[in-house]
């Protein structure tokens, strides 16, 4: 994974010029945690130095773990993930 701190920055813009709803938390470890609602659907998005974790919270996934539902350890797999999330709210 290419700079998590990179990735996130510009994952929080293409959002913000998408007027997606957000919330970021930051951590000491340097980890970043993006919480996103998209119509009725929220998903928690974890950069972490190894990867980006993705997590839709629902019925049946009604915690939020440590533990993402996906990894993603290339910036462009997840980027073809983000966009397929937004697609949603275009």
């Amino acid at each position: 994974m290419n700079n998590p701190s990179e990735l996130f920055g510009k994952t929080v813009l293409f959002l913000k010029d998408l007027k997606v709803k957000h919330e970021s938390y930051s951590f000491p470890s340097g980890a970043f945690i993006l919480d996103i609602w998209i119509n009725n659907k929220f998903f928690v998005l974890q950069f972490d130095n190894h990867y980006v974790g993705i997590s839709e919270v629902n019925d049946r996934n009604i915690g939020f773990g440590s533990e993402p539902d996906e990894k993603f350890y290339d910036n462009q797999s997840y980027w073809r993930k983000l966009e397929n999330i937004v697609k949603q709210v275009i």
